[in-house]
């Protein structure tokens, strides 16, 4: 064993005492466990990442789980099981995605929010009439700033939104993958009056971040399926920059006004 690798190793175990094998740190957790500069504690995370000892699982985040990342599974509301079990039946090509996949990273869950299912375009229409016999409410949407067309439903937590797509790659069995439910959602709250504050879906990255359910190639190429590549290139890329670039894109929207 040679004097690097020894010295690896004690890190190692320095890392799993101090913070704990099921847990899921930061750089500046380890800064704090080895008591080192953040330059020397960086190089010595990437060589336990690359010896295979630890995974890195996010922007300065790593793991001691190295074989199953901590993925919780989808836990469908109730509305959400019944399109699930009314499409499934139809045959009608489909999958649920948003709140619904990746709730499992909320602190407080609300009983009731809207669900989004994403419907194979040339079957849409069918879709939703496949819900009103049901008598579930649903609304199709296209385009952005659709909250108004909500307003005129008795609880628009109780109500499907049918998305049109071409493009199931990141489903599987008629649920969305993590990263692109993510995206969606950020895509609903952002752009189409989502009921959920911007803080709780701030929240939900972060968790899902910390328990390595995130992979950034991934959800970089669901981002440009859905043109969302510039918002999530920086929510990955946030903490690299500095408050004078905040500032100066403020600026610069300003100026433009003008």
């Amino acid at each position: 064993m040679t004097k690097l690798t020894k010295s690896l190793k004690d890190k190692l175990n320095i890392l799993s005492t101090k913070i704990g094998e099921n847990e899921a740190f930061t750089v500046s957790d380890a800064v704090s466990a080895l008591e080192m500069m953040d330059t020397t504690v960086r190089w010595i995370l990437w060589n336990l990442a690359d010896l295979g000892k630890i995974v890195r699982i996010g922007h300065g985040v790593y793991s001691f789980r190295l074989q199953e990342k901590q993925i919780a599974r989808p836990q469908l509301s109730d509305l959400a099981n019944k399109v699930k079990t009314v499409f499934e039946e139809s045959g009608v090509p489909f999958f649920i995605s948003g709140l619904d996949i990746i709730k499992g990273y909320m602190i407080h869950v609300p009983e009731r929010y809207p669900v989004i299912a994403f419907i194979e375009q040339t079957n849409i229409e069918d879709a939703q009439e496949l819900l009103l016999n049901q008598k579930i409410d649903s609304i199709i949407g296209s385009k952005v700033g659709e909250f108004g067309k909500l307003q005129h439903f008795p609880s628009i937590e109780e109500i499907v939104i049918l998305r049109p797509t071409k493009e199931f790659n990141y489903s599987r069995e008629g649920l969305a993958e993590p990263e692109k439910a993510l995206v969606d959602l950020y895509y609903e709250v952002t752009r189409g009056s989502y009921p959920l504050s911007l803080g709780e879906l701030g929240r939900i990255y972060l968790n899902m971040q910390r328990r390595g359910t995130i992979n950034e190639k991934r959800l970089s190429k669901v981002a440009i399926r859905r043109n969302l590549h510039y918002d999530i290139r920086f929510i990955l890329n946030y903490k690299r920059i500095s408050k004078y670039a905040f500032q100066f894109s403020e600026i610069l929207k300003e100026l433009e006004k003008e």
